[in-house]
C-alpha cells in the first residue's frame, strides 16, 4: 500500500488515531486472547454484542461502510462501488446535535442551565419563606453550572449529543478530585464514549445504574503520567467497575494503586482495589437518544443506510453516464496501418487513417461510441431519493439552506422545520432526565463529603425540598425585534410579566443576568447620586442667585432713596 509520509493518517487502516484505536478488542478470538487483563466476573457476552452494534454504527459515521471495491483495472486502480461517497448519517448527526441544544451562546458556559426550585409547600407558605428557598435553590444551581463549566462541560456536551444521534445515547460519569486545588469544586464531569461503557441497570429506573463496566485502551505514557505507572507495552487495557457498594480500578488485570501529585509538591496514593464506594450510588448516566422499548436509545443509521447506498449507487450511475458520454470509446474499420497524427499550417492536428486499400474498396473510418440513453428520469429518481432520506433522518431541505423562493415568512419556515424540531424535542425529553440526575448526583457527593461552600453545607434534604430542571434554549433562532418587542412587552410594561433576569436570558448577549442587573441598579445609583448632586447644587444656586437679587434690589431701593430729595415743606405746613 502506497503512504504519504506527510499525511495524519495511520497506514494500516487509512484513519486517524482514535476511537478505534481505544476500543477494546472485538471478536470472541480475540478478547479471549486477552481475557487474563479482564476481572473474572466481566460479562464479556455483552460486551461482544454492543462492540458489534457500536463498531456497525461507527462505520456508517466514518464512511468506512461505503468503501466497497468491486474490483481493479487493468492498470491496477481500483474499482468502487460507492466512489463519491456521500455520507448523510455524519452530516445529520451534526445538525441534530446543533437542534438539541438549540440557539447556544458564544462562551464557555454549558449548554444548558440548571434550574432548581422549590417544591410546591402544601400549606401556604409566607412570601419571606418562599423567597428564601428561592435563593437557596439559585445556589444549588449556580454550584452545578459552575462543576460543568470547570469540565469544559459545553465541549463535552456537544460533543456527547453528536455522538448520540448515531449511537443511540451519550453517557456521563461524575469523578470525585479532592487533589484537584486548582477546581472551586472536587468534582469532573466526563463524557464516555459508549463503545467503552456496558452499564447494568435498574429493572425499575432506567437512568438507576446497579452496576457499570467501563473498559477501552489507553496508551502507556498517559497511564505513566497520570498514574505513575510504567509499562513496556504501547498500549494497555483499563477496566473501572463500579456497584453501590464498591469501586475498582485496573491496569492489565492488576489492582491499581495511582500515585497523585498535588500542585504543591504533595504526593498522594489512592489505591482502587474493590475500595469502598462512598456515594451508595453509581455516579454514571446514560442519556438515551429516544427510549423506545430498550434500555439502549435508539440510533437513527438503521432508518437510513439502505438509502444511502442507494442514492450513491444511483450518483455512482450518474457519474458514470457522464464519464462515458465524456470519454467515449472511438471505433474504426479498413484502416490498414496506424492512424497518424498530422499538422496543419494553422498549427491544428488531424488523425491520418491512411489510404484506401484497393482491395476492399472502401475508405478507412473512424467514429465514437453511441453514447449511453440518458432520461431525465435518472435525475428525478436521484432527487426521489434524496428527500425520501431526508423525511427518514427528520431533516429537510430548510436544514440544508433551501427555501423556496414564495416562503418569505419565519413562521413559515419553523413550521417546515417541524420534522426537525419534533425529534429534537423529543431527545430533550430523555436529556432532560439525564442532566437533571447528573446535577442530583453533584449535590449528593458535595453533601455527603461535607464539602463546605462560602460557608454553607447541602443537607441530604434538599432532594425532598428541591426540584432540579432544566432550561433549555430555543431551538430555531428568533429575529432579533421579535425578541426586543417581546421583552419590552412583558418586562417593561405598567404591570411587568416578566423578571429582568429572563429577559436578559432571552436576550442573550448576557453571561451573567445577575451580575448584570447589580451593574444595573450600581449605575442607577450613581446616576442618582448625581441628579440628586446636581439637583442640591442647582437649588443652592437657584438659593444664592434669589438672595443675590434680594441684595441687589434692597441695595437699589436704598440708592433710589438715597437719591430721591426729601420734598420741602410749604409755606402753609407752618400755619396753626
Amino acid at each position: 500500500m502506497h503512504t504519504d509520509l506527510n499525511s495524519p493518517y495511520d497506514e494500516h487502516n487509512n484513519t486517524l488515531p482514535g476511537v478505534d484505536m481505544q476500543r477494546q478488542a472485538i471478536g470472541s478470538s480475540q478478547i479471549l486472547l486477552e481475557r487474563d487483563k479482564l476481572p473474572e466476573q466481566f460479562p464479556i457476552h455483552l460486551w461482544e454484542s454492543q462492540s458489534v452494534r457500536y463498531k456497525f454504527y461507527w462505520n456508517w459515521f466514518t464512511g468506512k461502510a461505503l468503501e466497497v471495491e468491486l474490483g481493479t483495472t487493468q492498470d491496477g486502480k481500483t474499482i468502487e462501488k460507492f466512489p463519491l461517497r456521500i455520507n448523510f448519517v455524519r452530516n445529520a448527526s451534526r445538525k441534530h446535535a446543533a437542534l438539541l441544544f438549540g440557539e447556544i451562546p458564544d462562551n464557555p458556559q454549558p449548554m444548558v442551565r440548571t434550574k432548581i426550585s422549590p417544591l410546591p409547600s402544601l400549606f401556604e407558605p409566607t412570601q419571606d419563606n418562599l423567597d428564601a428557598k428561592r435563593k437557596v435553590g439559585d445556589f444549588y444551581g449556580r454550584i452545578v453550572d459552575a462543576i460543568w463549566e470547570q469540565s469544559s462541560g459545553a465541549a463535552k456536551m456537544y460533543e456527547s449529543g453528536i455522538m448520540s444521534q448515531f449511537l443511540g445515547g451519550a453517557v456521563f460519569q461524575l469523578q470525585w478530585t479532592p487533589w484537584r486545588e486548582d477546581l472551586r469544586f472536587p468534582i469532573q464531569v466526563q463524557r464516555l464514549v459508549p463503545d467503552f461503557v456496558l452499564p447494568i441497570w435498574s429493572k425499575d429506573d432506567p437512568f438507576d445504574l446497579n452496576e457499570c463496566w467501563i473498559v477501552y485502551r489507553i496508551a502507556a505514557g498517559t497511564v505513566q503520567k497520570e498514574f505513575g505507572l510504567n509499562s513496556t507495552a504501547p498500549w494497555v487495557t483499563y477496566v473501572e467497575h463500579w456497584d453501590k457498594e464498591s469501586h475498582s480500578i485496573t491496569i492489565d488485570g492488576e489492582p491499581l494503586t495511582a500515585h497523585y501529585i498535588l500542585p504543591g509538591g504533595e504526593k498522594v496514593e489512592v489505591s482502587y482495589d474493590k475500595a469502598p464506594n462512598p456515594f451508595g450510588f453509581v455516579p454514571i448516566v446514560y442519556i438515551p437518544r429516544i427510549r423506545e422499548g430498550d434500555f439502549y436509545g435508539s440510533s437513527f443509521v438503521p432508518d437510513v443506510i439502505g438509502l444511502m447506498k442507494e442514492f450513491n449507487g444511483r450518483w455512482a450511475d450518474v457519474g458514470t453516464i457522464i464519464q462515458k458520454t465524456a470519454h467515449r470509446k472511438w471505433l474504426g474499420r479498413n484502416i490498414g496501418g496506424t492512424p497518424k497524427m498530422r499538422q496543419f499550417d494553422n498549427g491544428s492536428y488531424y488523425s491520418d487513417l491512411g489510404m484506401q486499400n484497393p482491395a476492399i474498396n472502401n475508405p478507412p473510418e473512424l467514429w465514437p461510441e453511441d453514447s449511453p440513453n440518458y432520461s431525465n428520469v435518472f435525475m428525478d429518481n436521484v432527487s426521489e431519493l434524496f428527500e425520501q432520506m431526508l423525511k427518514e433522518g427528520n431533516l429537510t431541505k430548510v436544514a440544508y439552506g433551501y427555501v423556496d423562493g414564495t416562503q418569505r415568512s419565519g413562521e413559515t419556515l419553523k413550521s417546515l422545520f417541524w420534522p426537525s424540531t419534533a425529534i429534537a424535542r423529543a431527545q430533550r425529553v430523555n436529556w432532560g432526565e439525564g442532566l437533571s440526575r447528573l446535577a442530583k448526583m453533584m449535590l449528593m457527593m458535595l453533601s455527603i463529603k461535607g464539602f463546605t461552600i462560602e460557608g454553607r453545607k447541602i443537607p441530604m434534604s434538599f432532594m425532598r425540598d428541591f426540584r432540579i430542571l432544566i432550561d433549555w434554549l430555543p431551538i430555531l433562532p428568533k429575529d432579533r425585534d421579535q425578541v426586543i418587542n417581546e421583552i419590552n412587552t412583558l418586562a417593561l410594561s405598567e404591570r411587568p410579566m416578566m423578571s429582568p433576569q429572563h429577559a436578559m436570558e432571552l436576550r442573550g448577549d448576557v453571561d451573567n443576568p445577575d451580575e448584570e442587573i447589580q451593574r444595573i441598579y450600581d449605575h442607577m445609583k450613581e446616576v442618582a447620586k448625581i441628579l440628586s448632586e446636581a439637583e442640591k447644587e442647582i437649588a443652592e444656586m437657584e438659593t444664592d442667585a434669589q438672595m443675590q437679587l434680594a441684595d441687589k434690589q434692597a441695595e437699589n431701593q436704598i440708592k433710589v432713596a438715597k437719591e430721591t430729595p426729601t420734598p420741602k415743606p410749604s409755606p402753609g405746613d407752618n400755619k396753626s
